[in-house]
């Protein structure tokens, strides 16, 4: 047997622990973290700064697992050619949504039929699929299709043993199947090969087949031709009488920390939260918040996948690749996150039959602004607002949600008092509930 290809992860916080534990202590050199806490993570790694990586383990690739990790790959393109992976990059599954079993994972796509293959796309799976690939006794190629300096390329094939072909490999080179892992990995080999020996291994929604809900096919079209509000979490909502939703009788979402909203009576008909730490940490929080239904994500927790009237649905983290994001058009299949909990409720709104879609409280703060929430207060506290990082990613999922609306005679609206999002038409709340009749 090859012995395991080893890496540095940087961060040792819940991400950084569950991909440790997704592919197996033996695949880690080493941690990065100047705040680590956690006993599991110091007992059995050494705990390094970025000095003693250069001194030490440059011979491994970084893995950056925080959820925010900007600052990260900055300062790392600012040292200049350190090979590093962002695991935001990355399949859905090491970012903490959905199968935390590696091998069932690459089982999934993998074809017994077949020994010679090529992987292509520079990804951690990638790697991680190269190495499952070649310990079943494959003949495994790893085509780049991207641009990467001598670092990289030395990196790949000397350390980790990668056997690397290019545009000019190609035609010399034996081969049955070809995994895409990535985005532009998917692209090229559509250009190079025949889709026939193409399997797309970056979305495996279509794919596991245990993420799949049938319970959600019973409120599909539910409210065709309806109108409804999706409520988010901003600031705006302390200058918004709710009450005015309920006396008027309107169709609500309510996201996230809804339920700490107690200006006023009123309470959503859908509750949804899709944030898998969130609904693990607030879970006693979120059973007593009593809505008519409720969409979770999937945590690997629950012992159904409908509880009551709650149904528990496959959320994809592709963020940060823009190129991942989609508008699902079955909620049982999966959700996109889109780097905001309201482009969740958008899906599951079209999947629901509403023709009308008002947003309220969808402040959607520019980057360098500071994301205030209703419940933040005086700005202190366990909730304290933060700087606010994804709008460009948020910006682009909207995009992808009113190109669907158009294609399909929705209408979506932004009933938000200020704000920085401009998608979408801007309406009046007040106008709403004077003068529009609603259902």
């Amino acid at each position: 047997m090859n012995i395991p290809r080893k890496y540095v992860i940087w961060g040792a916080g819940v991400r950084g622990i569950r991909f440790i534990n997704m592919v197996g202590e033996e695949r880690i050199a080493a941690v990065i973290d100047s705040n680590c806490t956690n006993d599991y993570i110091i007992h059995n790694f050494p705990v390094i700064d970025f000095d003693e990586y250069c001194s030490f383990f440059y011979e491994y690739i970084i893995v950056i697992t925080v959820s925010d990790g900007d600052d990260i790959v900055r300062f790392l393109q600012g040292k200049g050619n350190f090979p590093f992976f962002d695991l935001r990059e990355s399949i859905s599954e090491l970012q903490g949504y959905g199968e935390d079993n590696l091998c069932k994972i690459c089982e999934s796509i993998d074809s017994n039929d077949y020994d010679n293959v090529i992987v292509i796309g520079v990804d951690i799976f990638g790697l991680l699929l190269y190495e499952y690939l070649e310990e079943k006794g494959k003949k495994v190629f790893y085509y780049l299709c991207e641009d990467l300096n001598h670092k990289w390329i030395e990196m790949l094939c000397k350390n980790y043993r990668i056997n690397c072909i290019s545009n000019r490999d190609i035609h010399n080179v034996t081969y049955e199947i070809v995994y895409g892992v990535t985005p532009e990995g998917i692209e090229c080999a559509k250009r190079l090969f025949s889709r026939k020996v193409l399997r797309e291994s970056y979305d495996f929604s279509n794919i596991i087949g245990g993420y799949y809900n049938p319970c959600v096919e019973e409120l599909r079209g539910r409210y065709s031709g309806k109108k409804c509000f999706i409520v988010a979490n901003g600031n705006s909502l302390t200058s918004i009488d709710l009450n005015a939703l309920k006396e008027k009788k309107c169709l609500c979402f309510g996201v996230n920390r809804i339920f700490l909203q107690e200006e006023s009576s009123w309470k959503p008909d859908f509750y949804v939260a899709a944030d898998k730490n969130f609904v693990i940490n607030e879970k006693e929080a979120i059973e007593a918040y009593n809505t008519k239904f409720r969409f979770l994500v999937q945590t690997g927790k629950e012992v159904s996948k409908k509880v009551g009237n709650t149904y528990y649905i496959h959320c994809v983290a592709h963020d940060k690749r823009l190129q991942g994001i989609k508008f699902s058009e079955d909620i049982g299949k999966c959700v996109y996150r889109g780097a905001t909990i309201v482009y969740v409720c958008m899906q599951i709104a079209a999947f629901l039959g509403f023709k009308t879609i008002y947003l309220l409280g969808a402040d959607t703060p520019k980057n360098e602004k500071i994301t205030k929430h209703f419940y933040d207060k005086d700005g202190t506290g366990p909730y304290q607002g933060t700087t606010h990082k994804n709008y460009n990613t948020a910006v682009y999922a909207y995009g992808i949600a009113k190109e669907y609306a158009r294609k399909n005679g929705i209408n979506i609206y932004n009933a938000t008092r200020g704000g920085d999002l401009e998608v979408f038409p801007r309406v009046s709340f007040d106008e709403i509930m004077n003068h529009d009749p609603m259902n």
